[in-house]
């Protein structure tokens, strides 16, 4: 179990420049890759780019011109990731035998930001950045601190709440049963490769709560009024979970199963939280509404037209 990992730790100094450059160098590579094999060829996009800056932004997805995008990673978020990664790294070292820590360091910081990588790549591709800009705003800044006023996407203020984290709970589910999919994009871990089904579900389950409870920190304690709270996004995710394991024809109930371990492993014995039975019962009960909502929201008219199946 890691002490509580602080804000001012997480956005504090990376103590290893050398190595957080490589570590975007190689994120930004795969990134590109990923864009020219999966994104441009299933998706009806001119352009979509992807940068690591040296901005203090954490992460922003952008419209550029019509139908051309841009996602950046800001230093402050690759800085929060390396610092998570490096703080939970003891602790993964159980499960991922034969890595040594430096190894096991690279490897989550890979996870967490291919995670957050497509979390970004879905507000894209499911038109949420057109949905928002009808709404008066050209960017999207994941967790906004850069203190800019909030755009409202209904004027009763709850409603606003739920539409916003309808969308996010999109992103959520596409980047959990995508980043599954395709981490051989990032992966550079030979053990990785070497994992059985159950194992890799329940790993990736973990990394997913890490990636969740990172973007929670970095909120700083503040209510935040776009996304649910990182247990919740976990349990709503679980259906996108199951959406793969029956495209893949995996076990559905064990897939889901070891993914519910893996985050319980993550958020309990790695990072030492409480986790209680209620957040997935709301994350239950959010889901029978999630439906309704994405439909009352109007968000189909702003979808990118797609070429896959």
């Amino acid at each position: 179990m890691i002490s509580p990992i602080t804000f001012d730790q997480l956005t504090g100094p990376p103590t290893d420049l050398e190595l957080l450059d490589l570590l975007e160098f190689q994120l930004t590579k795969s990134a590109e890759l990923f864009i020219a094999e999966v994104v441009k060829k299933g998706f009806s996009i001119d352009s979509l780019v992807f940068e690591c800056t040296y901005s203090p932004i954490l992460a922003r997805a952008k419209i550029t011109n019509k139908s051309s995008y841009k996602i950046t990673f800001g230093r402050t978020l690759t800085g929060a990731i390396l610092h998570m990664a490096t703080s939970i790294a003891p602790g993964l070292q159980k499960d991922m035998k034969g890595c040594s820590e430096p190894e096991t360091i690279r490897h989550a910081f890979n996870y967490i930001s291919w995670l957050i990588f497509l979390h970004e790549v879905a507000h894209i591709t499911h038109g949420h950045l057109e949905y928002i800009q009808s709404n008066g705003s050209n960017d999207y800044y994941e967790v906004n601190n850069q203190r800019l006023p909030l755009t409202h996407l209904h004027i009763d203020l709850e409603e606003s709440k739920r539409f916003w984290r309808a969308l996010e709970s999109e992103a959520d589910a596409y980047a959990i049963s995508a980043s599954l999919a395709t981490f051989s994009y990032i992966n550079t871990n030979v053990w990785w490769n070497q994992l059985k089904l159950g194992a890799m579900t329940r790993h990736h389950g973990a990394m997913a709560s890490a990636a969740f409870h990172l973007m929670h920190m970095l909120a700083n304690g503040h209510d935040d009024f776009r996304h649910p709270p990182a247990n919740i996004r976990l349990g709503i995710s679980l259906a996108s979970i199951e959406t793969l394991a029956k495209k893949m024809k995996w076990d559905v109930a064990t897939t889901v199963e070891e993914t519910v371990k893996g985050h319980y492993f993550m958020t309990s014995d790695i990072m030492g939280l409480d986790v209680d039975i209620k957040p997935q019962l709301e994350s239950a009960h959010y889901m029978l509404t999630l439906d309704y909502v994405i439909k009352r929201a109007g968000f189909a008219k702003f979808r990118i037209p797609t070429y896959l199946d």
